[in-house]
Order: C-alpha cells, then structure tokens, then sequence
C-alpha cells in the first residue's frame, strides 16, 4: 500500500459511475496524479473549492497536507501529515 504525502490533495465525485456502476464513484487528485476509488475515510478537516466554470465537476472538496493511502479494497484513507511525512521522497 503507497503512501502518498499531499500539500493538495481534491475529491469529487465521479459523475460516470451514475451511467456505469463498475467505475469508481469518487476521484482523487494531488499534484497531477488521479485516483478512482470506491470510498473515503478521513477524519481530518476539509474545505469545499467551488469551480462553477468547470464542465467536469462544479464543486469538490480539498485537503491540506495529507498522507493518502489507498487500500486493496480500493478505500482511500486521508490522515493528516506530519513533518516527518513531508520528507519521504514519494512526496507529491
């Protein structure tokens, strides 16, 4: 399982899987990398980004410095990074 140290790490929801239920429902994208997956946990704060000019997604919601990982369930977990996590070298 990779961990994955983000400064920025969005969420929003993936409006293919409303035609096709084997796609993902959830997107996540950090630092041009993007995540299909089933579901999210977290217990870190968040803030929502609205993005009305967007033809993909109006609105999504953002995290600051986080680890991502995502497990063989395909469930991205969000937890909040530490300094320590900020300097390993798989660092987006």
């Amino acid at each position: 399982m990779e961990k994955i140290y983000c400064r920025d790490l969005v969420i929003h929801f993936n409006k293919k899987h409303l035609e096709d239920q084997t796609v993902p429902p959830w997107v996540a994208k950090t630092a041009g990398r993007t995540f299909y997956v089933n579901h999210i946990e977290s217990n870190m704060s968040w803030s929502t980004k609205e993005s009305p000019n967007n033809s993909h997604t109006k609105g999504s919601i953002k995290f600051k410095k986080a680890v991502l990982t995502i497990d063989e369930d395909n469930t991205a977990h969000i937890k909040s990074a530490t300094i320590k996590d900020s300097l390993k070298k798989d660092t987006i």
